[in-house]
């Protein structure tokens, strides 16, 4: 992998898993089931380490919201998790099929509009907005010295663009 360290992470974030992982490639997926929305006060259970540090190496976690089956509700839901949970605000992939993501366009519109994170890749790697010079890379605007977590600042923006919160790509 190409991040120093990140074979140190990829073994962290293993052993937190229960040492589970999909095949013996030598970044297999890491496999942890029933991760969960946590409930908040005495007694809640804690997320993944995935959850609290950036892992800077192939970590994927897949977590269960509990929403109605309604395509609004689950948004919301997500987004908040995302918002609440999710340590740094860098990327962000979102997965949708063309035909929920034509039936809700303006609905999903405005989903990507609140999420708070400097790219987001719709059905695409966020990493591609890297080779897209007009795009920007970076952490969503507000972090600070104090509590860094996904950087400060931005790159690309060939085109100039003034106070960019974000870049959306889309397949």
């Amino acid at each position: 992998c190409f991040c120093p360290g990140a074979e140190r992470s990829y073994r962290k974030h293993l052993d937190a898993a229960g040492g589970q992982a999909l095949g013996d490639a030598e970044w297999a997926p890491i496999f942890q089931e029933g991760v969960r929305v946590p409930e908040t006060g005495v007694g809640a259970e804690t997320l993944p380490l995935g959850f609290e540090e950036e892992a800077f190496c192939p970590v994927l976690y897949e977590v269960a919201i509990d929403s109605p089956a309604e395509v609004g509700s689950f948004m919301a839901k997500a987004v908040t998790f995302c918002h609440k949970h999710c340590w740094g605000s860098l990327t962000c992939t979102v997965v949708i099929d063309d035909r929920t993501k034509a039936q809700h366009a303006e609905e999903f519109d405005g989903f990507l509009d609140t999420m708070r994170f400097g790219t987001i890749g719709v059905n695409v790697p966020p990493a591609n907005a890297n080779i897209i010079p007009s795009l920007t890379w970076g952490a969503f605007p507000g972090n600070d010295a104090r509590d860094v977590r996904s950087g400060i600042g931005q790159l690309g923006n060939f085109a100039c663009y003034q106070n960019v919160e974000k870049s959306i790509l889309s397949s």
